[in-house]
Parts: C-alpha cells; sequence; structure tokens
C-alpha cells in the first residue's frame, strides 16, 4: 500500500474518481473494461515505482483471482474441445477478467480515508450532471431514439448501461442529502439539482429498467431515512419531497416526446426487446445444463445449437445471456457461478446489520439492472462493487458509517 502522511487526498482516490468520468473515452459504446485499462497500467506503475506495494491477498482478492483461474481453466479445455471455434474473442475475454481482477486488487490496496471517500462521492455528484446535461442537450437538439451520452470518439454510450450507472449514483447522492449530516448548504442544493437532472437524464434514455429500479431503490432510501428517527420535521420533508417529486414526473411526462411516452406508460413490457431477452435466458439455462463446467470465452455463442441463426435467434459473443450471473455461469460454469456468488456475498454481508443497511438500497439497484444487463465486464458493475467495498471497509476500521459521520 502506498502511503504518505501529507497528502489527505491519494493519487489511488484520484484515479477510481476519474475513472468514472472515462466514459467519455470509450471506443466501444458501452463502457466496458477496456477503456480503463490505461488507468490499470498507471496504477501498476505508480505500485512498483513506488515500491510499497504489499502483496497480501484479502479474501475478496482471493475469490476474484480464483474465478479468473476457472475461467482460464474452463476456456483452454472448451478450446480443446472445440478447436474450429477458437477465435479473437477467446484472448480479449480473458484478458477483460484479468483487468477486471488487477482494477479491484490495486484499488483495494489502498486504505481510504473520509476525504477520499467524500471526494469520490462529490466526483459522481459532478459526473451526473455533466452526463445528464449532456444527454437533456441532445433531447433539446432533437436526437431521436434512446438518448445517452456520446464519447469523444462519437460513440454512443448504451443507453442501458448509461442509466444503469445514472441510476446508481442516484441512490449515493440521495443518500449524501438525506443521511449527511453536512451544514454546506451550497452542496445540499448541487445534490438536490444533479438528483433531479439524473431522473430526468434516465428517463430520456428510455431504459425502463433503470428507471424502475431507481424509483424504487429510492423509494427504500426515503422509507429508511424517515423510520430513522421519527419526527416532525421528516414528515415535512417528506411532504415537500413528495410534492416536488409528482412536480418533477409530471413535468417530463409533459415534454416527452410520444414514443418515450408510450415506452413507458403505455406499451406492454412483453415487448421484442424483453421477449428476445427472455429467449437468451432460456437459451443459457438449457446450455448450462448441457455443459455443467462451463464454455469458457467465445465458444457458446458460436455452437449451433445454442446460435441457431435461422430461427431468429442471435447470440452476442459478448453477452451470450443478456444477464451477468447466466453470463458467468456460461463462462465458468456451476464451480465459477458459485465462487462469484460468494465473492459478491463477501462483498454485501457488512451492509446487512446495523447503520450500514442504509446501503442495501444500492445492491438491490446493482443486482436488479446487473440481471436484465451483461455487466459482467461494464464499468459501472466493478466500481460500484469496488466503491462498495471501499465503504465497506473504512466501516470496518471506523466502527461507523460514513453517511452518519459530521462532515
Amino acid at each position: 500500500m502506498i502511503e504518505n502522511i501529507n497528502i489527505k487526498i491519494s493519487i489511488i482516490a484520484v484515479i477510481f474518481s476519474v475513472s468514472f468520468w472515462f466514459i467519455y473515452l470509450s471506443t466501444d459504446g458501452s463502457f466496458m473494461m477496456q477503456t480503463l485499462f490505461p488507468l490499470i497500467l498507471l496504477l501498476g506503475a505508480i505500485y512498483i515505482l513506488g515500491k510499497k506495494i504489499t502483496f497480501k491477498i484479502e479474501k475478496n482478492d482471493m475469490l476474484l483471482f480464483i474465478l479468473f483461474l476457472i475461467f482460464v481453466i474452463v476456456t483452454t479445455l472448451n478450446c480443446c474441445i472445440h478447436i474450429e471455434y477458437i477465435s479473437y474473442d477467446v484472448i480479449t475475454g480473458l484478458i477483460y477478467f484479468g483487468a477486471i481482477f488487477l482494477w479491484f486488487f490495486l484499488i483495494s490496496k489502498h486504505s481510504f480515508n473520509k476525504k477520499e471517500i467524500k471526494f469520490i462521492i462529490n466526483s459522481l455528484i459532478c459526473f451526473s450532471i455533466v452526463t445528464s446535461l449532456q444527454v437533456i442537450y441532445m433531447y433539446y437538439i432533437g436526437e431521436n431514439g434512446k438518448i445517452s451520452v456520446i464519447s469523444v470518439f462519437g460513440k454512443k454510450i448504451d443507453a442501458n448501461y448509461f442509466s444503469a450507472l445514472a441510476s446508481i449514483i442516484s441512490n449515493f447522492i440521495l443518500l449524501k442529502i438525506l443521511f449527511s449530516k453536512s451544514k454546506n448548504k451550497i452542496m445540499l442544493i448541487i445534490s438536490s439539482i444533479a438528483f433531479i437532472l439524473t431522473i430526468f437524464s434516465i428517463t430520456l434514455s428510455g431504459s425502463r429498467a433503470a428507471l424502475i429500479s431507481l424509483i424504487f431503490s429510492n423509494l427504500i432510501i426515503l422509507i429508511q431515512f424517515f423510520f430513522k428517527k421519527f419526527n416532525l420535521k421528516k414528515v415535512v420533508i417528506i411532504c415537500i419531497g413528495t410534492i416536488v417529486l409528482i412536480i418533477i414526473l409530471k413535468f417530463i411526462s409533459s415534454v416527452l416526446p410520444t414514443w418515450l411516452f408510450n415506452r413507458y406508460f403505455v406499451n406492454s413490457y412483453s415487448d421484442k426487446s424483453n421477449n428476445e431477452r427472455i429467449e437468451l435466458w432460456k437459451n443459457a439455462f438449457d446450455g448450462i445444463l448441457e455443459q455443467p463446467i462451463g464454455y469458457g470465452f467465445g465458444i457458446f455463442d458460436k455452437l449451433p445449437e445454442h446460435n441457431q441463426i435461422s430461427t431468429g435467434r442471435y447470440v452476442p459473443a459478448t453477452v451470450p445471456a443478456h444477464n451477468t450471473y447466466l453470463d458467468i455461469l456460461i463462462y465458468g460454469g456451476i464451480l465459477g457461478g458459485i465462487v462469484f456468488a460468494i465473492f459478491l456475498l463477501n462483498v454485501f454481508k457488512g451492509f446487512f446489520i446495523g447503520k450500514n443497511r442504509i446501503l442495501i438500497p444500492v445492491i438491490l439497484n446493482l443486482l436488479f439492472t446487473s440481471i436484465v444487463l451483461g455487466a459482467d465486464k461494464a464499468v459501472y458493475f466493478w466500481n460500484t462493487i469496488i466503491l462498495l467495498n471501499i465503504i465497506y471497509k473504512y466501516i470496518q476500521k471506523n466502527v461507523m458509517n460514513f453517511f452518519y459521520e459530521e462532515e
């Protein structure tokens, strides 16, 4: 671990904060982990040149490394069995998860202090304002279809991945607004504006899953706030907040284009996109039952029995099941799925006790959006896990939740 007592905000914290902003450097339109490769290399160089890196392997590090090894073994076995289907996807899949392990490992080696966590969350608030304003601007200049962030390379980020990230950030913003004891009214106003803009941008993205997840996860946060300590002030806050939210939603619904309004409030959710997603899930279940050891990377989508293009069922190479957890099972089989489940439980378990429970909505939000998305290589998925891991390690060290502290 690199540590300098004279620096309150370390370069590690800055790099992690900046990683969210790398959405503007995405070249593939989905903000996957390859976008962060330069930061991973930079982190490695910092540790090596600092000569203070400790290779102490924690439980979460070990679990993630074991998962990576399972992927390597299963992929190698399947390449031997299905030589004719070996492709570039095999190598890129392994590189992806090697990079994911390194990103998690290198970030977790640093012990984040309160100032650094505040810096990260404030960076997320600024990020939500900038990205939301861009989405709103794109809408007002006549952008059609699902509206999202445009990278500097002209790539439109997949609206589902952008909105999933924005939805989770909205949780952290609301937690800061309701539970932080900071007396900085300017930051409170900025956070409130960021929250409103985030709701608007997610609505414009057309991502129904993200909007549903946003509503229910933030509703749970409000309920936790209400029952934390019942008093008249909270009743007034909740009433005013509810009225404001109704006004905001009414305004949003009034300015939405017809197709977007119909997508949310008129059309059935049993539409083509959701039906195709369910077909992919069924296909993945069939494959897992046929070969419980898994298929590794770049094989499953090429097998004739699981990629029957003639029947109209297209299986993507990068997200064969379009479901994070089914994708993991396809790559690493039942054993890989078990290890991944233990890893997630180990990261999340500390938030189900005491005051730490205020972060449960963030976990539920992440789990829901990653069920309907193939997010196993997505920055939003892994950065959320890393941020939760950072906060939990801080809680363990300081025996109190960050959001309850005086700022």
